[in-house]
Formats: structure tokens, sequence, C-alpha cells
């Protein structure tokens, strides 16, 4: 139950955070969506650990899981603007 909070509380602090992001950040940060997509991974585990032996629950454990890592794929290949910042930089 934790786990589905996580989830909904990184997807909502993303849409809160959307509209007020006005500059990129050169820093390295953790987004909440990326929260959100690895506690997705982490209830496909957990629905996968509770019935082994079961096959009901595995659709959904491995849908959990491929949610997960294709939302940490999408964002880190369509992330902010940093790589324009880093190119406008002298280093």
């Amino acid at each position: 139950m934790f786990t589905i909070f996580v989830i909904l509380g990184g997807i909502i602090f993303d849409l809160r955070d959307q509209r007020a992001r006005v500059a990129c950040a050169l820093k390295p940060s953790v987004r909440a969506l990326q929260v959100s997509c690895l506690a997705a991974q982490a209830l496909g585990v957990q629905f996968y650990s509770r019935d082994v032996g079961q096959i009901f629950n595995l659709p959904f454990a491995v849908a959990c899981i491929v949610v997960g890592v294709a939302g940490l794929g999408a964002l880190s290949l369509f992330c902010d603007c940093r790589d324009d910042e880093l190119g406008r930089t002298n280093l």
C-alpha cells in the first residue's frame, strides 16, 4: 500500500513541478517521476514474490516492472534541457 502512495505522490509532485520549472539545473537531481518508476518496479517485485506459485499476479507483476523500466528509459532519453545548458558552458 505504501508503494502505491509513493507512485501516486511522485506523479502528483512531477505534475506540480512541471508548472514551476523555468530554468534547467546543471546539477543532477532525482525527479519525482523517477522515484515513481522505481516504486512501480518495486510493486511488481512485491506482487511476484507474494505468490510465486500463482499465475494470477504474474501479468500484473511483469506489467509493473516493464512500466517502471520504460518510464526510466523515457525519462533518461527525453530529459530536461540539461544537454543544451551544458553545451553553452565553457568546460
